[in-house]
């Protein structure tokens, strides 16, 4: 399935919360879920892979700035307007990542390291990605996020992107945390030469 770029313009259109609030939400869960919506006559499937394209009025701030995938099937939003009839198709997208402003891969950057795609007019509507260019997006992604990601995380994963979603295998695992008030008192309780402690 080819992945697609959305394109994202601050300065017309927002997210359902500030944006700094949803990279620091990807950063701390691993996820971020925004409803998008499709141009007229547009449909995504299930399981989608998208990148994220901000634009904007400086040429510095136009770049890819987030990786996620569509989940669920699109659903008919109608419009806010009453002088609108009619309605577009809307589409949830669980992001897995989202750089910070400013840290955006800049679209000089991916002229030169993926040239099969036309970033400049990439920018302004849903297009498909050709699927001998990904690879070379792929790349140039990974290099730059590795970066921002490492500063913020522990881990060995790999970057969101980096790979195609049929690549990885995902293998859910059960976490358990001690209460850190408890842990203590049972270290000091369970001490050589302390007499024991009633809690």
């Amino acid at each position: 399935m080819a992945a697609v770029l959305l394109g994202w313009n601050p300065d017309t259109s927002h997210w359902s919360g500030p944006y700094a609030s949803a990279v620091a939400e990807v950063r701390n869960s691993g996820g971020h879920l925004e409803q998008w919506l499709l141009n007229d006559g547009m449909t995504l499937p299930t399981g989608t892979e998208v990148w994220l394209l901000v634009q904007g009025t400086g040429p510095n701030r136009r770049g890819l700035i987030g990786h996620g995938v569509t989940v669920g099937e699109p659903i008919a939003v109608t419009y806010l307007d009453p002088e609108a009839s009619g309605s577009r198709l809307s589409v949830t997208v669980q992001f897995d990542l989202l750089l910070p402003d400013g840290d955006q891969l800049h679209i000089d950057e991916l002229a030169v390291r993926a040239p099969g795609i036309d970033w400049n007019a990439a920018a302004y509507s849903f297009r498909h990605i050709p699927p001998d260019t990904e690879s070379a997006v792929r790349d140039a992604w990974s290099g730059h996020a590795v970066d921002s990601v490492c500063q913020h995380a522990d881990t060995v994963d790999p970057v969101p992107g980096s790979y195609p979603e049929h690549a990885l295998q995902r293998i859910p695992v059960n976490r358990h945390e001690r209460d850190a008030e408890a842990k203590a008192v049972a270290i000091v309780v369970g001490s050589p030469g302390r007499s024991p402690v009633t809690v």
